[in-house]
């Protein structure tokens, strides 16, 4: 592997490729070595503009933007090599069938990309994984499933790709139905250079694309057709928040919390059986039950905690030191004063408190909790109301941050509601529960926590009148252009897009043709 760090090119340089891949998270690593395996004599790049290092000077200017309802948090997108994987929790899940009904995609080859993901890259295939619990028999159960060690996809990069990092793309240029090259700059040096390529592909994030795309359109030197009306349309999430409480005498219900089984968390998300939302016309929000223990709240337990974690962070900074390497990247916060946040009492109860938490913690969750939050996810309905628009505000570069204009539905509202309902009659029926909500389609609910699901905006579809990128990801009117990423998406599901855009990567490299 050459690596190129364009934050110390002092000139201005022309790089030539066959491929030029935007973007070294998870969609662009994969591209690139399905690729390689596809066409081994291409010579191709990938692009990002970050570096190694999560703490890097684009990744802390560059992810600017503006909301006028749901939030958008900065931590939702990281630029750098590996992407999202270097900081996000590992959770995988798969569509369904009924969910991507829409999609211009056939299932059948939607799975077996799905299955070659997990074979070739290590995704956990939750395709296969059932519950086999007598609970919640009248529901849809899916499978979510994570290493407790999560992986980084830049370990996945290969010695034959150039690897040009700390070079952000700027705009993207067309001549006719070709783009002919990109150019690239570095927020300290400002040297403009260009990348020019047989072929280009955008894996990026879901908003760094939209970006990149309709600021060339406003510099004039991207050029789109019919489908340029879509760009930035029909943007999605996966709004989430604590709907209710849930007490239940039952130890069947952990696999619908949490459950670890050596290197593997995994849970069940509950949502309304497919029978019962086609009958209805409702979407596939989904449930989880987060565990509450009685040790939680307390002041010991917590102070214990924090001293913990400053004991890891010195041990972790005296061995940085001793092997010479250098620890700016390391984050030492003051835990006790952001966290410890309640009564400082300490009694008898406190330290059997201490007691049972760290015995808890041996056994690997032996004592039950003593109640359940219900963390809900919504899926959002397709809305061409719901864009991503150039803001006010200009990037360090000069290029426009974006605008994000975006809000729950009613339906979207409606579906999550008839599921709490079915979930309070189905735990009505049961003595030793307790299901307590409360969600009304009047009231404003508090959605303040971004998912991190940025979907849509570049959608697929049969043709430009429909949709921004054909079946086989391609922009309509540019022969030379492909998306991978969570943007092309024509609905969101409720649950993580990760797996999908692993799957989607070898399904679009399948397709393409070089």
């Amino acid at each position: 592997m050459t690596k190129i760090d364009y934050g110390k090119i002092k000139n201005r340089h022309i790089f030539k490729y066959d491929v030029c891949i935007i973007g070294a998270g998870l969609a662009g690593v994969i591209a690139a070595n399905e690729i390689k395996e596809k066409y081994p004599n291409l010579k191709i790049c990938i692009v990002e503009s970050g570096n190694f290092k999560l703490e890097n000077d684009h990744n802390f200017l560059l992810k600017e933007t503006t909301f006028t309802d749901l939030p958008i948090k900065k931590s939702s997108r990281e630029l750098t090599i590996g992407g999202a994987s270097s900081t996000w929790g590992g959770l995988t899940s798969h569509f369904n069938k009924d969910e991507v009904q829409n999609w211009p995609i056939d299932y059948l080859v939607l799975k077996d990309c799905y299955k070659k993901a997990s074979e070739k890259y290590a995704f956990i295939h939750t395709l296969n994984k059932n519950d086999s619990s007598s609970l919640f028999e009248d529901f849809d159960k899916k499978p979510f499933f994570a290493y407790i060690n999560p992986i980084n996809y830049k370990k996945y990069i290969k010695e034959e790709f150039d690897l040009i990092y700390n070079s952000h793309v700027l705009i993207i240029n067309s001549k006719k139905d070709l783009i002919e090259k990109i150019y690239i700059s570095n927020s300290k040096s400002l040297i403009k250079s260009e990348i020019q390529a047989d072929h280009f592909i955008l894996a990026s994030g879901s908003l760094e694309i939209i970006k990149i795309l309709k600021n060339s359109l406003k510099a004039k030197k991207l050029f789109l057709g019919e489908e340029k009306k879509f760009l930035g349309k029909y943007f999605m999430n996966h709004p989430r928040f604590i709907s209710g409480e849930l007490c239940f005498n039952s130890n069947q219900i952990k696999i619908f919390s949490e459950s670890i089984k050596g290197n593997i968390f995994n849970y069940f998300g509950i949502s309304l059986s497919l029978e019962e939302r086609t009958k209805e016309g409702l979407l596939n929000p989904y449930v989880r039950f987060i565990p509450k223990y009685e040790w939680e709240d307390d002041y010991l337990v917590e102070l214990s905690l924090n001293l913990i974690k400053r004991l890891k962070i010195l041990t972790k900074g005296f061995f940085l030191l001793f092997k010479k390497k250098v620890i700016n990247d390391l984050k030492v916060v003051d835990y006790q004063a952001t966290q410890i946040k309640n009564n400082k009492n300490i009694s008898i109860r406190s330290l059997y408190y201490l007691i049972i938490y760290f015995f808890s913690k041996i056994k690997r969750n032996y004592l039950k909790p003593y109640k359940y939050f219900v963390m809900s996810y919504l899926e959002m309905e397709p809305s061409i109301k719901n864009m991503v628009n150039l803001g006010e505000k200009k990037d360090i570069f000069g290029n426009l941050n974006l605008n994000i204009d975006y809000s729950v539905s009613p339906k979207d509202k409606i579906s999550l509601i008839r599921l709490h309902e079915k979930l309070d009659e189905y735990f009505s029926k049961n003595s030793d529960s307790r299901f307590i909500y409360d969600l009304s389609l009047d009231d404003e609910w508090s959605l303040h926590y971004d998912s991190s699901h940025h979907i849509g905006g570049t959608v697929m579809g049969s043709s430009p009148k429909n949709s921004f990128v054909d079946k086989y990801l391609r922009v309509h009117s540019l022969k030379n252009l492909h998306l991978i990423s969570s943007s092309v998406f024509p609905t969101s599901g409720s649950h993580n897009p990760t797996y999908t855009i692993a799957a989607l990567s070898i399904y679009m490299v399948n397709k393409i043709k070089l």
